[in-house]
């Protein structure tokens, strides 16, 4: 037997060892989490519907004492982002448009079980007329570290400048507005989509109304200031810049109108948070009206269609300026329900969650992590989400997951950066700060990092 046939059977051997090992270890166990929906209920109690997930095969089983009022009116404003959960505190914010407000709790994640934080509602900056409807806050969205807490709106109102954001600081007990309150977005940017940068260092927003322009704001972690990036407002290639999404390499996903007809996704690159277009823009999309998107771990980019009642879904390849978008086979998928408007995912990706809003339900759909596909697993019946209003959020709760053992730089991928990350900690050359928290390179989870943890991670990716 020659030396490399030797060689390659050797490894071979090794890595199914190495399989079984890890296998026997077994995998964490996943709590359930929980999954909320805003029926945004015009000039009456906004509801709030909760329900607990089976993660195993994405059931819905809604909460007790739900659906519950959120102590605010809604607007019946068409928007998607009204809803948003802080991961990292347990904590779900809520805009009420009619009453001008922003409810927000604690999560218990054990039970699923809500309870108003001590400065639940939170009164928001005013608008300039009635109706209140034309100048609600639309959308808001959370720093990955839990503040500050920024919140945009299009006023729709020509006398005034109308595009706004607010921003404030949050703690268990107090949100404090930060100087400058509101803040304006910049011309030509009316906001309805919003987006923080990954390490929340900068925040984006844009899309309302038919022009290309979406604004970028440098965000002051400890006082909640924004300021406009240089170069802000931004051009995309097409109209109505809608659908933001942020993946773990920190690039910006949206969708738009080529010509203000043509629906496109489009994808950039951040250099000091300004954003530049990769060299493919745009790609093609085949959809109608993306209104909402989202990223899947595995390498998706997905986006709820509102007037087509499908979500497409497009592989994401490349890195860098050399990212490119392409539809998976299928794509798009049949929504299930008439209007999707927001998408949610499950902490494992295997189920992704559409709110239908001209139906008022929920389709579960199972994904497919290798291609991306979409196949109905449940649907909810018709109206399941109140007989009258609208579906303008949807948020996934659960309990922060530590990567999988190997994934030492948590970037979805195990290969060799992990293994070079690890063989430098060996050999004492990493400061405590670059170490990944919760530390996940105990490969035989024996509590001790060593020379053997190294050897199985070498094996698991073949080197």
């Amino acid at each position: 037997m020659g030396a490399a046939m030797y060689k390659c059977i050797r490894l071979v051997w090794l890595q199914t060892v190495c399989w079984a090992f890890l296998t026997l270890l077994g995998a964490p166990s996943v709590q359930a989490g929980y999954l909320y929906v805003l029926n945004d209920v015009d000039g009456g109690p906004n509801q709030l519907y909760g329900y607990r997930l089976d993660e195993a095969d994405g059931s819905l089983t809604a909460l007790p004492g739900f659906p519950m009022a959120t102590g605010g009116n809604g607007s019946q404003n068409l928007m998607s982002q009204r809803l948003c959960f802080d991961a990292s505190h347990a904590r779900l914010f809520v805009i009420n448009g009619g009453s001008n407000t922003l409810s927000a709790y604690s999560v218990d994640l054990a039970d699923g079980s809500l309870s108003p934080l001590p400065f639940s509602p939170l009164a928001l900056p005013a608008g300039p007329a009635q109706p209140v409807k034309r100048w609600a806050w639309g959308a808001v969205a959370v720093h990955p570290a839990g503040s500050p807490l920024v919140l945009v709106r299009d006023q729709l109102d020509i006398t005034v400048k109308p595009g706004q954001l607010a921003s404030f600081i949050i703690t268990a007990t107090t949100a404090t507005a930060a100087a400058g309150n509101p803040f304006y977005a910049g011309d030509y940017v009316y906001p309805y989509a919003l987006a923080f940068s990954r390490d929340g260092g900068h925040v984006y927003a844009g899309g309302n109304r038919d022009t290309p322009f979406f604004g970028g704001y440098r965000v002051d972690e400890t006082t909640g200031v924004l300021t406009a990036l240089p170069g802000s407002p931004f051009q995309s290639d097409g109209t109505w810049p809608l659908s933001y999404a942020v993946d773990i390499q920190n690039r910006l996903f949206l969708y738009s109108y080529h010509n203000g007809s043509v629906g496109q996704s489009e994808v950039y690159t951040f250099a000091s948070g300004v954003p530049t277009a990769v060299a493919g823009n745009p790609f093609a999309s085949g959809l109608d009206d993306g209104i909402f998107g989202i990223i899947h771990p595995a390498g998706f980019y997905m986006v709820a269609d509102r007037i087509g009642s499908v979500v497409g879904v497009f592989q994401i390849s490349g890195t860098g300026a050399g990212t490119t978008l392409a539809a998976v086979p299928g794509s798009p998928f049949a929504s299930g329900g008439w209007a999707p408007t927001a998408l949610a995912l499950n902490t494992a990706g295997t189920f992704l969650y559409a709110a239908n809003t001209g139906d008022r339900n929920i389709t579960t759909f199972a994904v497919n992590p290798q291609t991306g596909a979409l196949s109905i697993a449940y649907n909810q019946a018709q109206y399941t989400l109140g007989a009258s209003g609208y579906i303008t959020g949807i948020a996934y709760a659960a309990p922060p997951q530590p990567p999988p053992p190997g994934d030492l730089n948590q970037d979805n991928a195990i290969n060799a950066a992990d293994v070079a990350l690890l063989a430098r900690l060996l050999a004492d050359s990493l400061i405590a700060s670059q170490i990944p928290a919760p530390w996940n390179g105990d490969m035989d989870q024996n509590g001790v990092l060593d020379v053997l943890d190294l050897t199985l991670l070498e094996l698991f990716i073949g080197l």
